[in-house]
């Protein structure tokens, strides 16, 4: 839907081929705390939320990376895919739709909780946390822009790993 496997798979490449460690979240909470403690791994990648870095070991710096799909079109691409499936209800898109709630929105708000219940007010009204939030990520790009996200990520590895290798597409 969004490119996401695509980026998950050239990160893991990027990881393993650089000898950094790669982790996929979730997989068992107490897995990908242990593996991030002992060093093993340093590139962690999932649809994780802003926030999860208040529940991974201490001492360690986290970045978040990014990329966004239009919203709309996120929704109906969810809608077809899983809309059926779960739906409360036999529902239309715009039922669909709210009952999901915007995904950014709940991706974007720090949480002290694992698991995110949309129907909490400050889910529903959190658009100004969701706003500051993505503004602390490292790196954010556009699906549209796919080899501008792919180039600004290489360029933000490139610095924070201190490797010239190629970012895999």
């Amino acid at each position: 839907k969004c490119g996401g496997t695509s980026v998950e798979n050239s990160l893991k490449k990027y990881a393993l081929d650089c000898g950094l460690g790669y982790l996929r979240y979730p997989g068992s909470r107490k897995e990908w705390q242990e593996v991030l403690r002992s060093g093993e791994a340093n590139i962690v990648t999932g649809h994780g939320f802003y926030g999860l870095h208040n529940h991974l070991p201490y001492g360690r710096r986290y970045a978040y990376v990014a990329i966004l799909r239009d919203p709309v079109a996120r929704m109906v691409s969810h809608y077809g895919h899983k809309g059926k499936l779960t739906c409360r209800y036999n529902c239309n898109l715009r039922q669909f739709a709210r009952q999901i709630g915007n995904y950014y929105v709940h991706r974007l708000i720090t949480s002290d909780t694992l698991k995110m219940n949309i129907n909490r007010p400050e889910v529903r009204h959190g658009l100004p946390e969701a706003s500051k939030n993505l503004k602390e990520l490292a790196v954010v790009g556009l699906q549209s822009d796919i080899a501008g996200w792919y180039a600004a990520l290489q360029r933000y590895l490139e610095r924070r790993v201190g490797l010239a290798r190629e970012l895999p597409e």
